[in-house]
């Protein structure tokens, strides 16, 4: 694709709404069984969606505000404060820790806590949910109190884990610029 050069300057004093809003669609798949008489088969069936970037979408700072980011506790551990090592990975034995002064204590967040992994893992999934009711522009319809209805509902559709993934990294797409393009 070509890019193309604009003038940001004028841009701005044309007061243009939504220059740059990125929209799109994706595509999923779907499996459906087909009977014909005692025969059964199954056909790929291929559904598009319009979507759009959910950007810095108010809905989005407002879910940050009411779910933040889970904090991982906070454990003491030795680490070797050149390296980053901890005591543990570098094999040298409690004893030793003498002879070894870049070795200190330190508080760091654990974050291989099992409690604190769920608590973000389902944090992510409402906030994924959160993206695709942007992208379909049912934020009206739904809102942050029902995002477990809406997911709900797209269950209900029967869609599964792996298109619902699917359709987050196409809307993820949708801005997000690599230098391969």
């Amino acid at each position: 694709m070509k890019t193309q050069r604009v003038d940001l300057g004028e841009l701005l004093k044309s007061n243009e709404k939504d220059f740059f809003r990125s929209t799109g669609f994706t595509k999923i798949k779907a499996t459906k069984k087909i009977k014909k008489g005692k025969e059964e088969s199954s056909e790929e069936r291929y559904y598009e969606f319009e979507i759009r970037a959910v950007g810095s979408h108010p809905l989005l700072k407002e879910f940050n505000e009411k779910f933040p980011e889970p904090k991982a506790k906070i454990i003491r551990e030795m680490l070797n404060h050149k390296t980053g090592e901890s005591l543990k990975d570098s094999g040298i034995a409690l004893s030793e820790i003498g002879s070894f002064p870049e070795f200190k204590w330190t508080n760091v967040h654990d974050q291989t806590d099992e409690v604190y992994l769920e608590e973000v893992k389902k944090r992510n999934e409402k906030l994924q949910m959160l993206w695709i009711m942007i992208a379909f522009s049912r934020e009206e319809e739904y809102g942050i109190e029902k995002i477990d209805e809406f997911e709900k509902n797209l269950e209900n559709l029967g869609l599964t884990s792996n298109q619902l993934n699917k359709i987050g990294a196409d809307i993820k797409k949708l801005d997000f610029f690599t230098e391969e393009e």
